[in-house]
């Protein structure tokens, strides 16, 4: 008996009744139409998948989850794999088996300080931000802004009493959203004026 320390004639419970998380765990959704099998759910997250239902294991500090076929699956390894580690100082680094997650690097080799976005959402490395799963950055004022990965598309931005209504957009053809104009515009038929004395970007070869 672990919990008094003693010998006991009692039987345990099966590793069934014990340690299996019910249907409606966070984590289920991973083992639907599964074999029995060992994943990672994320960076620190071991799942074993036990007839449709996920037991779930935290890795301990330096230990990250990985898959290693020869130890037949996903386990909890040291300092392993490299992309869930810190390599380089004052990082966001996006969770490689979960795209809503993400962790922060202090200095290089340093404890990965973990994150999640928000539902619906994704962490985009390049903008070290928590964007729509289509690619758009979220909401943090109204207006209405290009998309800086593909300035085809733009998105509004309504506050609404608890959030934002944000919808998206694309421009026809081969046009591009203006943010200044707030038009989707032909490139080749920009004019560039100057306003000011300096040295700028040509718009049309950024």
């Amino acid at each position: 008996n672990a919990t008094s320390m003693t010998c006991s004639k009692t039987p345990c419970g099966s590793r069934h009744e014990r340690s299996v998380t019910n249907d409606f765990h966070p984590l289920s959704h991973l083992c639907e139409s599964q074999p029995n099998r060992f994943l990672c759910a994320n960076c620190r997250t071991l799942v074993h998948c036990v007839m449709g239902q996920a037991l779930v294991r935290q890795c301990t500090e330096d230990f990250y989850c990985t898959d290693k076929l020869g130890l037949g699956g996903a386990v909890c390894y040291p300092n392993e794999p490299a992309e869930c580690m810190c390599l380089r100082p004052n990082e966001f680094r996006v969770d490689p088996y979960d795209p809503q997650r993400f962790f922060s690097c202090e200095t290089a080799g340093s404890q990965p300080e973990s994150y999640k976005c928000p539902d619906g959402k994704k962490f985009d490395e390049n903008s070290a931000q928590c964007v729509n799963q289509i690619g758009f950055p979220e909401c943090v004022k109204s207006g209405t802004f290009a998309n800086t990965q593909n300035c085809g598309e733009y998105y509004s931005c309504i506050p609404l009493r608890h959030g934002w209504l944000q919808k998206f957009l694309m421009c026809s053809g081969n046009h591009l959203f203006n943010e200044r104009t707030k038009t989707c515009e032909d490139p080749c038929t920009l004019k560039f004026v100057c306003q000011q004395e300096g040295r700028f970007p040509d718009p049309l070869n950024m």
